[in-house]
């Protein structure tokens, strides 16, 4: 679905001004004053900011941790964060036992549910031979896989 925003004040990192954008395939693809586009649902942001969403990036959500787990998922924390205007979030991914690529697959079906755009980044917390030679190949460690 492509939307028009019409009428809004635009701050960016440089200045704020009056116009209009035209989002298509959930791109910006246009910004200007009085753009026409007769297949968008046009959305009056008269009086409103326009402004770039946030990057949280430190998240803990469905995070075990001391016999429990936080409280956010990966929809009700989403949820919260869009509402104070943060459109990405990078959460922690628990390093298992089982190897990254586990522990990588375990959050990503964990994060399914998500509602706003999403990485990841490894809480590692432990380090051996068999991770160096997995994960870092490199001439200073061996290249060993």
């Amino acid at each position: 679905m492509n939307i028009l925003i019409k009428n809004g004040t635009l701050i960016t990192a440089f200045e704020t001004f009056q116009a209009d954008i035209l989002i298509e395939d959930e791109k910006i693809t246009r910004i200007g004053l009085n753009l026409e586009a007769d297949s968008a649902q046009v959305v009056d942001a008269s009086g409103k900011l326009i402004m770039p969403g946030g990057v949280d990036p430190h998240t803990h959500f469905d995070l075990p941790m001391f016999g429990t787990v936080s409280s956010d998922d990966h929809y009700t924390g989403h949820k919260a964060a869009a509402f104070g205007g943060t459109t990405t979030v990078m959460d922690f991914v628990v390093q298992e036992p089982q190897g990254f690529k586990h522990s990588v697959d375990l959050w990503m079906q964990k994060a399914a549910k998500a509602a706003i755009d999403y990485s990841f980044h490894m809480n590692l917390t432990h380090f051996d031979d068999n991770i160096r030679r997995k994960s870092f190949p490199c001439p200073r460690w061996g290249s060993q896989r």
